[in-house]
């Protein structure tokens, strides 16, 4: 993977691996993706701008939550043909024995404020529908 070198770089330390903001990937890339603006970081003096962007030119929101009636709005919406759809994860992953520490969770919390908020601002919208 092209970040492993970076990974190392930190020696798998994430929290310090997201507080250098050396991987933009990993930190609001939500926001960034959705706006367009390829630019590092993104404040909470952002969040105006960013909620007016998704709600005024983004026709069509969904959320994994709402994975199969997203895709059944989308479908009538953008008249597609019926989509079968089943919501599975198709990855062979292992179980996952136990959560984060404390710290992680932190370190993401805080370098992904903006996302956080855009998240439930679009889950709340998509809970409106």
């Amino acid at each position: 993977h092209y970040l492993y070198p970076i990974l190392e770089k930190y020696q798998f330390d994430l929290p310090a691996l997201l507080h250098s903001g050396e991987v933009f990937e990993l930190i609001d890339e939500q926001a960034r993706m959705l706006t367009g603006v390829s630019r590092m970081q993104f404040s909470e003096d952002d969040l105006p701008g960013i909620l007016h962007h998704v709600s005024t030119q983004i026709e069509l929101l969904g959320t994994m939550e709402t994975f199969t009636e997203s895709v059944k709005r989308f479908t009538e919406t953008l008249g597609w043909r019926h989509q079968h759809t089943n919501k599975r994860n198709v990855g062979k992953y292992q179980k996952v024995s136990q959560r984060p520490d404390k710290t992680i969770v932190r370190a993401i919390e805080e370098t992904n404020k903006v996302d956080i908020v855009l998240y439930q601002y679009v889950r709340d919208l998509v809970s409106a529908y």
